[in-house]
């Protein structure tokens, strides 16, 4: 079996955690994952940019790799803000309307994400968690494996799964999917049953009509 682990020098450090590669873990999967990475003895260095490719984005391709490095310079300050998107007419704009965004704190995240459930303009339901422990119901989402104090959800809204739920029909983690009922009698969500193939039970809930990596 051959395995390829991809990676960029410029990626962010993990968050509320350290590289397996430099350290040494009590725990024993990081331990584990540390020997793996120890026994990959080739590199394959990639040097042509091929999603900003040709000459007519080379100004834009200077930029990225400048922001990449720490040290952008006015020319390329003044090019990104023609991308602003005040700057922009009104058929750029609608263009980015499914685009990814990144915030700087949950709370805009959270208020990005409200807004654009509401904007689906159907019935949200909220589902609060169940909780047990000491202390559990105060716990932050970053410390229950991101697991939410409350859940909003409605027919049609977009959502990242995280895990790999059923790779057998394609659900797997990182894979971008919208929420759909069968059956709408009294239930936003409706579980489904054993397949005829013997697997186990899927969430028929789940329509994967876009499947995006990220």
């Amino acid at each position: 079996m051959s395995v390829l682990l991809l990676g960029d020098f410029a990626q962010l450090p993990p968050v509320f955690d350290k590289p397996f590669k430099k350290t040494t873990s009590a725990r024993a999967d990081k331990a584990h994952a540390q020997v793996m990475y120890e026994k990959f003895n080739g590199s394959v260095f990639l040097k042509q940019v091929v999603r900003q490719a040709g000459d007519s984005q080379k100004p834009f391709r200077d930029a990225l790799a400048a922001l990449r490095d720490g040290n952008p310079t006015p020319e390329h300050f003044h090019l990104l803000c023609t991308r602003i998107q005040n700057r922009l007419p009104p058929s750029d704009v609608i263009g980015f309307k499914d685009a990814l965004r990144i915030y700087r704190t949950n709370a805009q995240v959270n208020s990005y994400n409200r807004e654009h459930l509401e904007k689906i303009q159907k019935p949200i339901i909220n589902i609060a968690c169940d909780s047990t422990g000491r202390g559990s119901n105060k716990a932050a989402s970053r410390d229950a494996g991101n697991l939410q104090q409350q859940l909003s959800l409605c027919v049609g809204a977009k959502v990242m799964l995280t895990e790999n739920l059923w790779t057998a029909q394609a659900p797997t983690s990182r894979e971008w999917s919208r929420l759909f009922v069968l059956k709408g009698e009294g239930s936003f969500l409706e579980r489904g049953g054993s397949s005829s193939s013997g697997e186990e039970e899927a969430y028929s809930y789940h329509r994967f009509l876009e499947s995006r990596a990220t």
